[in-house]
């Protein structure tokens, strides 16, 4: 049901949700960039829909540590965090051109490690396609191979604070229900099977049984979770009502908090996003914007933050340059400077107190991803071309390294201009 508020200057559209709160109607899309016609990815994404593109696709391994390889199955293992990374346009190429996926290996060397005394969180910054998000995925896939973390990849922000969904609250704190049993399910596809079950839960939990059906024993109407004797794949494992699904990712934020038995990594892309958002466009009941700390994920994700337990590893990958005076004023760690500032679209109190220690003085640490060099975009060149997929797919090199979101840009299509000259 939608109905329309008028005033003398704006008509707001609002969409009334299952508990009577408001959201406002967008008709933008916010989640996939639109891509431009003199982009090469648009020529690139008419050509892998054509039949020119059904060739076999080539297997490109390296030795040279300048550049690095993931075999058919790391990819796809990535591709089921497509949700979680909505704004890599690059992430398709080596999907479709390659069986495998070859990339630049020019952040070998970055100090992403940190001490949990002077920092409580990474995050990783850096120039529009300097391959933050790459290494973001670096990150997770390295984790995931070793086998010793348990997994949490955050949604997209701009899903959290844009999305149209449907809203209910719990425990003070609101849900996205489309959105949190997506993220529900990310925690699940992002471990293997072995490692959840080998978790094994510290609490008991009760939760209503979706199937059951009338005519049924009633010791079916609830499903009970164990203590020591039921997993952490159990509990992520169910299905629940929309009533219950803040109360069980409430369970499975309690579970994680009292791992021991393997570490816990979490990441999130474009952080930033979420920072400079301090506002979300849902409405409370007195039609005012519902703050984004509010939300049971980004709450969730913040408190991680602000707990800062030694068990944890948390890696946040900013989106683009854009500027965040809340997260400037975390890393720098000024607390005199703090004080001087008001609320403001690019300050938000509330969301700093998450990032700061104000007694400890711990705060984020912030890295900057490297920007590929002639010798390693030239190498890598080299290695697709002596593929031959250049040749039979018609895509030239520089459209190939501009899909694969590693380096700048424009230095390397200036620098790829003159090497192919």
């Amino acid at each position: 049901m939608s109905k329309s508020s008028v005033n003398y200057t704006h008509v707001s559209k609002l969409h009334t949700t299952s508990i009577g709160l408001q959201q406002k109607v967008v008709t933008k899309n916010p989640i996939k960039p639109k891509v431009p016609l003199d982009s090469p990815l648009y020529s690139y994404e008419n050509l892998i829909k054509s039949k020119e593109m059904q060739i076999p696709k080539p297997i490109v391994t390296v030795e040279d540590p300048n550049l690095k390889t993931y075999t058919k199955q790391d990819k796809q293992y990535l591709i089921k965090f497509e949700k979680q990374f909505l704004g890599d346009v690059s992430k398709h190429i080596p999907n479709d051109l390659f069986d495998n996926i070859l990339v630049v290996n020019k952040d070998k060397d970055l100090e992403l490690t940190y001490d949990h005394k002077n920092n409580n969180c990474v995050i990783i910054d850096g120039k529009m396609e300097s391959g933050r998000t790459t290494l973001l995925k670096t990150i997770l896939l390295d984790h995931y191979l070793k086998n010793e973390s348990v997994i949490i990849p955050f949604p997209d922000p701009v899903r959290i604070y844009s999305e149209k969904d449907n809203l209910d609250s719990f425990n003070d704190q609101y849900i996205l229900l489309n959105i949190t049993r997506d993220f529900i399910n990310t925690i699940f596809l992002a471990n293997s099977e072995e490692t959840l079950k080998s978790i094994k839960l510290k609490n008991n939990y009760t939760f209503s049984n979706v199937n059951f059906q009338i005519g049924q024993s009633l010791k079916n109407k609830e499903r009970q979770f164990i203590k020591n004797e039921n997993s952490l794949f159990d509990l992520l494992s169910l299905r629940s009502t929309d009533e219950q699904v803040g109360l069980l990712l409430d369970a499975i934020n309690k579970e994680i908090l009292e791992i021991k038995e393997k570490k816990i990594l979490i990441l999130q892309d474009k952080f930033n996003d979420l920072i400079i958002n301090g506002k979300t466009e849902y409405l409370d009941r007195n039609s005012e914007q519902i703050d984004l700390v509010k939300f049971q994920i980004p709450n969730m994700l913040l408190n991680f933050i602000k707990l800062n337990n030694e068990n944890f590893s948390i890696y946040l990958a900013n989106n683009d340059n854009k500027s965040s005076k809340t997260l400037d004023l975390a890393v720098e760690g000024d607390l005199k400077s703090i004080n001087q500032w008001q609320e403001s679209e690019l300050y938000h109190e509330n969301i700093l107190n998450y990032l700061i220690n104000y007694e400890t003085g711990v705060k984020p640490k912030l890295v900057t991803v490297n920007n590929a060099n002639i010798a390693e975009i030239k190498m890598l060149m080299e290695c697709i071309n002596s593929t031959g997929v250049l040749d039979r797919s018609g895509i030239l090199p520089a459209e190939v390294y501009h899909l694969a979101g590693n380096g700048n840009i424009g230095e390397s299509l200036r620098i790829l201009t003159q090497w192919l000259r």
